[in-house]
């Protein structure tokens, strides 16, 4: 009988090899099984652009592993289809510069998933110029405050607050 400490040891083992596999997959360009894509992606293509189009994403892309073999999926919403290692250019394409490290964020996820007998599905959704703008001004809205901040810390501890009114403080003050 296996202990739990046994067990839990043998799962993150099976987790470091398929992140392992995943790396050799999706970011050194390795080979990709069409069989394991056959037997357990094709049937569910459906399934996950119906949700897709729920969710209001780009597009998905679902990654599986099965003894050693990895197989990806990508389904985009105007209905293209990609399969192993077209996905996985598709998905570059896509990402452009920002694949491999989207890939490192993503990949102990879905290992962890995979490990726990679930298939790794990631839709993806593309954020507008509209809200890109926002986004970029709300950072630097946030920067500015962190200065303001940061000065008022600075006053604060140099002046005393009285009587409606910041005063230095004076030498008995200490």
């Amino acid at each position: 009988m296996i202990s739990k400490n046994q067990g839990i040891r043998a799962i993150k083992f099976m987790k470091t090899k398929i992140e392992k596999l995943l790396r050799q997959a999706l970011l050194k360009n390795g080979k990709m099984e069409y069989a394991l894509f056959e037997f357990e992606l094709e049937k569910h293509i459906n399934y996950w652009y119906q949700g897709l189009k729920r969710d209001g994403e780009e597009f998905v892309f679902v990654v599986s592993e099965n003894t050693g073999d990895v197989a990806m999926l990508l389904i985009t919403k105007e209905q293209d289809i990609y399969v192993n290692e077209d996905a996985r250019e598709q998905l570059v394409l896509l990402w452009d510069k920002s694949y491999p490290k989207n890939m490192e964020r993503i990949i102990p996820r879905m290992a962890e998933e995979l490990v726990n007998g679930i298939l790794a599905v990631t839709g993806v959704k593309i954020a507008s110029p509209e809200l890109i703008k926002l986004m970029t001004e709300k950072k630097k809205k946030s920067a500015i405050s962190k200065k303001l901040e940061a000065n008022m810390k600075a006053c604060f501890d140099k002046y005393k607050y009285q009587d409606n009114v910041f005063l230095p403080e004076s030498k008995s003050d200490k």
